[in-house]
């Protein structure tokens, strides 16, 4: 299973951090995906079906392999032009939530998707899941950085020796 963990800042609520974590099996998000979103608190889950995320992209008149692309940066991108929104704002711990991503050009949105998030019965659990994925991520990443660094000194050393020839 694929798994990205994010920042998401609600314009709504600039005061408050939540974070995302988008998980999917198979090719990609056209497959379907889940949602946990969380305030460090309270936690919401959903599931976005295949159904789904072709509806969204026939009702936008877009092709399917755009489509996934821009929904790919919306949901995973830190860096990308994509806005959130949630209904109802400010969240009550036990209500159920509409996520909603908006593509952001220039002066104009349009609404890329949403989804139903339900309240999680045990958030802590939740927490606990986004922090054990970002935990393993920044070890895996630790990992492979010494790896690089590893064979950049290799490839150093022999562009020395080849040199030196």
């Amino acid at each position: 299973m694929h798994v990205s963990v994010r920042e998401v800042c609600i314009p709504s609520e600039p005061d408050s951090a939540y974070f995302l974590r988008v998980a999917w099996k198979g090719r990609g998000l056209e497959s379907g995906f889940q949602l946990l979103l969380t305030d460090g608190q309270d936690a919401w889950k959903g599931d976005v079906s295949e159904a789904s995320v072709c509806a969204e992209a026939e009702e936008l008149e877009m092709q399917m392999e755009r489509y996934v692309q821009d929904l790919h940066q919306a949901l995973t991108d830190t860096t990308s032009s994509f806005s959130f929104n949630l209904t109802p704002s400010p969240p009550k711990h036990t209500s159920t939530l509409t996520l909603a991503y908006e593509k952001v050009q220039k002066d104009i949105s349009f609404r890329l998707g949403s989804a139903v998030l339900k309240a999680d019965p045990d958030p802590a659990e939740a927490l606990r899941e986004l922090l054990t994925h970002s935990l393993q991520r920044g070890n895996h990443l630790k990992e492979e950085n010494q790896n690089l660094k590893e064979e950049n000194l290799k490839m150093r050393g022999e562009h020395q020796r080849i040199s030196a020839e």
